[in-house]
């Protein structure tokens, strides 16, 4: 047995890793870890980020060769304060796609279809198409902008581009079973993640997390359904996995997960929202009832923006709240 303490092994190690990067672009080895602390990792101070986050950032660089000194890959520190959240924006997404073996080409389709965004008109999906030079099919992953667009300079200014490139991105993913890298959307949404209290005093919802390697089979989350004794409110548990899914701004799929990972955190909220949700609605639709305020709706919901007042959907396109807004599928 050694007799080396471990945090000496990890010092080995990380040097070890700091001076391959060194060799590489010719730099000082000792400096290498300072430098990139202070461009390739998203946060408020370098002070915070350690050797062994930094050294995990480039064992991900070097396994993708990708370039951290021209962002080709950078990170966030992870939530706990331990690891990091690996981020490769386009650039990076295209040199690894460009330099994988099998990589034939890539095309992209447009909706016709356009959907405002920022003052401009952007196709309401685009989506990526793949080819593989071992495959007989390509592989075709779409991307809509209801999803993807988030209110910043980028998105506001170039949407279709910014739709294109996600696309590509997660088809890249889907294509080459790229794995443990994200798109910066992604990356800052699981950076970030904590089990949160849904906005204005509705209960604690799903918490996204990022440790999650696989989705779940539909069979394993149709379990939990039915072993909660929710069959029969499959309607109205949609709706919830809906509202958890655009409060952290993530997909149905992984909203599923999260529930079968933690059955006993959806067992508990699903009811209490759904008691809070109907409580809205009942007394919305009493004052409804009353002739002065009588209405007709075609579809209406609760709007958490609204203390879970019923809206329909063109009070909802026309509020001023609506970006980001937990309570909208």
């Amino acid at each position: 047995m050694s007799n080396v303490p471990a945090t000496q092994n990890n010092n080995s190690g990380n040097q070890a890793i700091f001076a391959r990067f060194a060799t590489r672009f010719g730099l000082d080895s000792n400096k290498v870890s300072g430098i990139l602390k202070n461009t390739a990792f998203k946060t408020s101070s370098s002070q915070g980020v350690t050797d062994e986050q930094m050294a995990a950032l480039l064992v991900v660089a070097d396994q993708f060769n990708l370039n951290p000194f021209v962002k080709e890959i950078y990170a966030f520190p992870d939530s706990n304060g331990r690891g990091i959240v690996p981020i490769v924006p386009i650039d990076g997404w295209t040199r690894i796609a460009n330099e994988h073996p099998q990589y034939d080409g890539v095309e992209f389709c447009y909706a016709e279809e356009t959907v405002p965004h920022g003052g401009r008109k952007c196709p309401a999906w685009i989506e990526a198409v793949i080819y593989r030079k071992d495959r007989s099919r390509p592989t075709r992953v779409r991307e809509y902008l209801e999803e993807c667009a988030k209110n910043s300079g980028p998105w506001n200014s170039h949407p279709q581009r910014m739709l294109r490139h996600k696309a590509f991105m997660q088809c890249c993913r889907v294509a080459f079973s790229f794995g443990g890298v994200y798109d910066e959307d992604e990356g800052e949404r699981i950076a970030s993640a904590r089990l949160v209290e849904m906005p204005n005093g509705m209960p604690a919802s799903i918490d996204i997390t990022p440790d999650a390697k696989a989705l779940p089979t539909g069979e394993e989350f149709e379990g939990i359904i039915l072993q909660a004794g929710f069959g029969d409110q499959r309607d109205k548990v949609d709706a919830y996995l809906h509202v958890c899914a655009q409060h952290f701004q993530s997909s149905i799929d992984e909203v599923k997960a999260e529930v079968v990972r933690h059955p006993d955190n959806f067992i508990k909220t699903f009811p209490a929202w759904l008691k809070s949700a109907e409580q809205q609605k009942n007394g919305q639709a009493s004052a409804a009832a009353k002739p002065q305020d009588a209405k007709e709706e075609d579809r209406t919901f609760p709007c958490p923006n609204k203390d879970n007042a019923l809206v329909d959907d063109e009070d909802c396109f026309h509020c001023k709240e609506r970006e980001g807004c937990p309570g909208r599928a």
